[in-house]
């Protein structure tokens, strides 16, 4: 791991030598003094930044094993920056996350984005206070169950995995807002999505979905709907339960008709159908043209009939 400069404020004198150029040492929760390489505590200070650690662009291949034991730890960040010249030689590649995380009983967010690793431990839901967690650009190919006891949990952010379905106790996060599992392998979503009703936004685009289930009616709080890029070719009959929804992306999916209630989402500032080319009902061409377009053709209809 590359050792860096952790700046602090207010900033500290090195006791030894009198020198302010002074940095944080979160290995050992005291301070460096880089002029003369003397370490010493100073507690008012060291409160404000032991409870949170960022190692990105420390060249990780696992997570050291002094991080594993910190159980005080709030925020911890073990991401990799995009890899360009300047930051592909210190990216952290991670290729195990260690069960040991399940120590870390007082993290409120844990970022181990555009890693290496594949299995995401069931003693994750052994941190409970778990607010925030991002897990994006890795490898994971499975849920644990265990991840429904992380009833604290706000975000989830599961972009950009292998993921092929969602455990029903996913219904256990009841406090979720942000849930994001777009570019996976996922061929259907569990009705027990319906009880995650604080849901704010839910992107499952660019998967392997047909079918949506009736239940994703009752998330009366979603304001941003993203299924764009599946192989979806029927839309529950009573999505216009969902009366706060701003953005609802169908885009480049198979539909063929779309529900008549879809009219009541009076809400949609973003609204897409393109490349649903076989929609009969309202026409493509029609659809295309947004929501104001699709209640008058289901007006006209109406008066036909």
């Amino acid at each position: 791991m590359l050792l860096k400069k952790y700046s602090i404020s207010p900033q500290p004198i090195c006791p030894e030598c009198g020198s302010s150029d002074v940095y944080w040492h979160p290995e050992s929760d005291d301070f460096l003094c880089f002029a003369c390489k003397h370490q010493f505590t100073d507690d008012e200070t060291a409160e404000k930044y032991k409870y949170s650690l960022s190692l990105v662009d420390s060249r990780l291949l696992s997570i050291p094993r002094w991080v594993l034991t910190k159980k005080y730890l709030k925020t911890l960040d073990l991401s990799a920056e995009p890899y360009d010249d300047f930051h592909g030689p210190f990216i952290n590649r991670i290729e195990v996350l260690s069960p040991e995380i399940g120590n870390l009983t007082s993290l409120e967010e844990f970022d181990i984005s555009s890693n290496n690793f594949s299995v995401l431990p069931s003693e994750i839901g052994q941190c409970k206070e778990l607010r925030r967690l991002y897990l994006a650009d890795n490898y994971i190919e499975k849920i644990p169950a265990t991840i429904g006891k992380l009833k604290n949990l706000e975000v989830l952010m599961l972009r950009k995995n292998r993921v092929g379905s969602v455990p029903g106790q996913i219904a256990g996060l009841t406090n979720l807002r942000w849930l994001y599992i777009d570019h996976n392998c996922l061929k259907r979503l569990p009705k027990v999505i319906g009880k995650l009703k604080n849901l704010k936004v839910l992107d499952v685009s660019n998967n392997e979905i047909q079918v949506i289930p009736d239940e994703i009616c009752m998330l009366k709080e979603l304001v941003t709907l993203e299924l764009q890029e599946n192989q979806i070719k029927i839309l529950p009959e009573e999505i216009g339960l969902l009366t706060k929804l701003e953005t609802l992306n169908l885009g480049r999916n198979r539909l063929t008709d779309l529900p008549r209630s879809i009219v009541k989402l009076v809400n949609l500032k973003n609204f897409t159908v393109n490349g649903n080319y076989d929609l009969s009902s309202p026409p493509y061409d029609v659809a295309k043209n947004g929501l104001k377009s699709i209640q008058d053709w289901f007006a006209d209809a109406d008066n036909y009939t």
